[in-house]
This record gives C-alpha cells, sequence and structure tokens, in this order.
C-alpha cells in the first residue's frame, strides 16, 4: 500500500555524500546543508531525491512520503523518531516524533509515513 501523497519540498545542498540515503530523514548543519539526522534529533525532513555533496538535494518537509524503516522496525501507526543512520523507527521516551507509520515495516523496508515535524517529544 506504498504511496506517495500532496507534499512539500525544499532543494538544499548536501553537507555529506547523501546518494545513497534516499529516504532517509535530514537535517541542517552548520551550514544549512542537509546531512543524515541522528538518532532522536529532529529532521528538517525525507530526503527524496539524494545528491553527492555539494550539489543540490530534494528533502520532504510535509505530506506523506516513502521512508527506510531502521532496525527494530515499525509497526501501523506507531509515532516514527530516527535512528543514527536517519532510518525511522518506533518512537521511545524523550525521542523527537517526526511522523506517523501508514504502514508496517521491517529494517530496511521502504513504508508510507505522514510527516509532523512538530518536534513534539514522545512521552
Amino acid at each position: 500500500m506504498s504511496f506517495i501523497q500532496s507534499r512539500d519540498n525544499r532543494t538544499v545542498l548536501a553537507g555529506a555524500d547523501l546518494s545513497t540515503n534516499q529516504f532517509a530523514m535530514v537535517k541542517y548543519d552548520a551550514n544549512a546543508n542537509a546531512v543524515i539526522c541522528g538518532a532522536g534529533e529532529a529532521p528538517l525532513g525525507v530526503l527524496t531525491v539524494p545528491a553527492a555533496a555539494t550539489n543540490a538535494c530534494t528533502v520532504t518537509v510535509s505530506g506523506v512520503v516513502m521512508v527506510e524503516v531502521g532496525t527494530g522496525g515499525i509497526t501501523l501507526g506507531a509515532n516514527a523518531a530516527t535512528n543514527a543512520s536517519g532510518h525511522v523507527i518506533a518512537a521511545a521516551t524523550n525521542d523527537v516524533i517526526v511522523g506517523t507509520a501508514l504502514e508496517a515495516g521491517a529494517v530496511g523496508v521502504i513504508i508510507a509515513m505522514d510527516i509532523s515535524l512538530a518536534n513534539n517529544i514522545s512521552a
């Protein structure tokens, strides 16, 4: 049931080689370039069009988008957070919630997620 719905995109420069990181969560670095988001961090959005360092990449910041699932997997309807590789996992206490899983998935699976970037902290 994977799908993409209305979404809002940003074009930013890649602050590192992101050419193999499609569907990972990214954040701004100190120079306002996109880099992989770390565990529990607040992201800019999902890398939908990857790029090599210093090239333009596309980041989706709202709507329904595809994301890669990290270790531990995620269940349908779960609040999502990021792991150290920028992949989504089930949010734990004090993680920043980045969206809601619209599908269940195991590690490495691409699922649909409704992005929620209000920087909500999981209880």
